[in-house]
């Protein structure tokens, strides 16, 4: 009997042991992958789980890629990703891990676009020369020249980029500006050239006999000159000025003008008076 007994226990527990399964260990993520801009984001993801989890940060991404859990029974993450101001991409992972379960979210954010030229302003004498523009960019970009006198002449393809500009020679007096933009969808980087004008100095001389004399009119392009009107008085040069002596005797006048090399014509109203005229300076 007691045999029988103990044959009939042996089996229960056979049988309580065969039935007896350990518990399953869950561990899953409604996402697993997250793509984004170099702005700042936020999204969040579902976790279904069987115990209690571990959130941790990989691939030394914690300065800008932070995650937590979120209600009382932790069954959402919430992941924020910090803007980036970098002109790299850069990415991460979110490891998840409980017990010998481990999922990730990899996280990939896109770098801070941008054109930039090392130097935005430049300034040319009146001659013929070339620049240099050094630009950096991780985007593709259009280019504009405002100015004909401006033009590129070849680049260098260097880390940073160097754009060759050629600039023609102003054979005009005032200065004048042209500007290069690059740009690449909103983003837009401007540089401006200032080239000097060319200064020509031009004297004329003449010696009249009058009590009162009007100076020359010059058609060309000039930017400011003088008088010495040869009785001791001097006085700025414009178009129609005149002077009147004390007397009428001998004077010799000297007009001193800064202008363009355009060509230069000279025009007196009335040579009544008018003994000699020197043209060399001109």
């Amino acid at each position: 009997m007691n045999r029988y007994i103990s044959a009939v226990v042996l089996a229960l527990v056979a049988l309580l042991a065969a039935c007896t399964k350990p518990v399953e260990e869950i561990l899953t993520l409604s996402r697993t992958e997250y793509t984004t801009s170099a702005d700042e984001a936020k999204f969040s993801l579902n976790v279904t789980h069987s115990g209690d989890y571990t959130i941790s940060i990989e691939d030394g991404a914690s300065s800008w890629l932070s995650a937590v859990p979120n209600g009382a029974e932790k069954n959402m993450i919430v992941v924020t990703i910090k803007k980036n101001e970098d002109y790299n991409e850069r990415s991460g992972r979110v490891a998840v891990k409980m017990g010998s379960l481990t999922e990730y979210i990899s996280v990939k954010q896109a770098q801070r676009n941008a054109i930039v030229a090392s130097q935005t302003e430049y300034e040319v004498g009146c001659e013929a020369e070339e620049i240099v523009v050094k630009l950096g960019s991780n985007v593709d970009y259009k280019m504009e020249i405002d100015g004909r006198w401006l033009a590129l002449a070849s680049t260098k393809a260097y880390q940073e980029q160097e754009l060759v500009f050629s600039c023609a020679a102003n054979m005009d007096a005032e200065p004048r500006v042209a500007t290069i933009k690059f740009t690449s969808g909103n983003i837009q980087e401007l540089v401006t050239v200032t080239q000097k004008g060319r200064i020509m100095q031009y004297v004329l001389s003449f010696v009249h006999e009058n009590a009162s004399m009007a100076a020359p009119i010059f058609s060309g392009s000039i930017v400011s000159g003088s008088i010495l009107w040869g009785d001791g008085n001097e006085s700025s040069y414009a178009d129609g000025v005149s002077h009147d002596y004390v007397s009428a005797k001998e004077y010799k006048v000297k007009m001193t003008l800064q202008g363009g090399v355009d060509e230069q014509i000279v025009t007196f109203k009335d040579v009544v008076g008018i003994k000699e005229i020197d043209l060399t300076g001109m």
